[in-house]
């Protein structure tokens, strides 16, 4: 079973969670500063199975979030 959770709070965050295969769960939280020149970014891959994925950002105007099933 997979399962990954990441919760970053500091400025100009980068998060990535691979979950090729399995009972997926992820959970990406961003709540640092972003700006258009240094965003947050967060990507979330899921490659088969039960697929469950959510990112929340809210750190100012630079955010990038992307799930992919």
């Amino acid at each position: 079973m997979s399962d990954a959770s990441i919760t970053q709070s500091g400025t100009w965050n980068v998060a990535t969670i691979l979950e090729p295969a399995s009972v997926n769960l992820a959970t990406i939280d961003q709540s640092g500063l972003g700006t258009g020149a240094a965003p947050n970014v967060a990507l979330i891959s899921q490659g088969s199975r039960y697929n469950n994925a959510s990112i929340h950002q809210a750190g100012g105007p630079g955010n990038s979030a992307t799930i992919r099933q």
